[in-house]
């Protein structure tokens, strides 16, 4: 673990330079897991609802919670996809770069 002082990090962000220090790209794919945070903040909303107005049942809070768990595991899921298909590619292209230098 590297460890440094505040004069060494403070040196360091200052080198980024002022266009680059805020600059984070954000691609489409990198928002899924927002959206299932989304999702499951919604979802919490509905149950602590549904417990709250108990005696009564609403239908609706009661699909709308339904219809945010199955979207918030359609996120995870696809977020989980991607993730085993970013790590197959890179496993693929290091050992297509160890198999190009053995030859």
């Amino acid at each position: 673990m590297r460890v440094s002082t505040p004069e060494q990090a403070f040196s360091a962000v200052a080198a980024y330079g002022d266009a680059r220090r805020f600059w984070i790209p954000v691609y489409p794919l990198n928002v899924l897991p927002v959206g299932a945070g989304l999702c499951d903040l919604l979802e919490s909303i509905c149950i602590v609802t549904l417990l709250a107005v108990y005696p009564a049942q609403p239908a609706a809070v009661a699909w709308l919670s339904t219809i945010c768990t199955m979207s918030k595991m359609g996120f995870l899921g696809v977020s989980a996809l991607l993730i085993l298909v970013g790590l197959v590619a890179a496993a693929a292209k290091a050992f297509s770069r160890v198999s190009a230098k053995a030859w």
